[in-house]
């Protein structure tokens, strides 16, 4: 990632034209997710493109991420193209207050404090598709995503006990995601693009970290693995008969989590966007 981003900036200056300057403002809702996203990209004439992106989360009242991104797109046959692709995500969140992280401690403990570092995200993948002149298309994608948050915990027992008695645990939680996107759309010319996509991501969440307790020397935790795995369904109209000027709006269903008996309800998002190509 650190060789692809400069590549991409150093290949974009020494080409001479620019095929397409774009702006994609959107707000994201559901009953968990408040978030809205400003990006501005360049496509060059050669294929290659990059971007930026902000995410500000209203529900937390602060910024919650900015993302590099860069691609490259090669027509290897008629309708038929492939393209590589980068992104590296900074997580800009402050660290989580112990209400946001812990909820509510065990009376017995008078002192206490917890914090979440959400850690960056880095993203590689591979994307292809192929349209037909009717407007047909289809294009799918796989990408593999990286992240580790780091957390920690520290409680001390009530009085009536040594003081140097505490329960302390930092916790490194590493998630790694094989993400596949499958898009069947329509392209009606001069008119609108309609599209569904499936999205499948895997998740595995590995766990490693240490105890202290007691004033004793810290020991390792055993280290913890577990798979689950989501799937969305985005279904997405682009208007595209405003020339340059394309607002767009989706809809996603998210399946529900069932892990060990247990059901994490995921709620379904909906968002609204408007892209501007200069």
């Amino acid at each position: 990632m650190k060789i692809l981003l400069p590549l991409a900036i150093a290949l974009t200056i020494s080409t001479p034209a620019i095929a397409d300057v774009y702006t994609d403002v959107n707000y994201k809702n559901s009953k968990d997710v408040s978030e809205a996203a400003a990006k501005v990209g360049y496509v060059m004439d050669n294929g290659l493109s990059f971007d930026l992106e902000n995410v500000y989360d209203f529900k937390n009242k602060e910024n919650k991420e900015v993302t590099l991104g860069t691609a490259w797109k090669f027509g290897i046959a008629s309708g038929v193209y492939i393209q590589p692709l980068a992104e590296f995500t900074f997580s800009t969140y402050k660290t989580a207050k112990e209400s946001q992280i812990t909820g509510n401690y065990q009376p017995s403990l008078t002192k206490h404090s917890a914090k979440y570092d959400v850690g960056h995200t880095s993203k590689v993948g591979i994307k292809g598709g192929y349209k037909h002149d009717s407007g047909l298309y289809l294009d799918a994608r796989y990408r593999y995503e990286t992240r580790k948050d780091d957390a920690e915990y520290y409680a001390r027992a009530s009085s009536g006990v040594p003081t140097n008695e505490f329960q302390l645990y930092r916790v490194a939680l590493k998630d790694n995601v094989h993400r596949t996107d499958l898009t069947l759309g329509y392209d009606i010319s001069n008119v609108a693009n309609l599209s569904v996509n499936w999205v499948r991501k895997a998740h595995t969440l590995k766990l490693d970290g240490s105890h202290q307790a007691d004033g004793n020397k810290a020991k390792p935790l055993t280290a913890g693995k577990d798979n689950f795995t989501t799937n969305d369904y985005e279904l997405r109209a682009d208007v595209t008969a405003l020339g340059d000027l394309m607002p767009y709006a989706q809809y996603t269903i998210k399946s529900d989590i069932m892990k060990n008996d247990v059901t994490l309800k995921r709620e379904n998002e909906i968002k609204v966007g408007l892209i501007y190509n200069f």
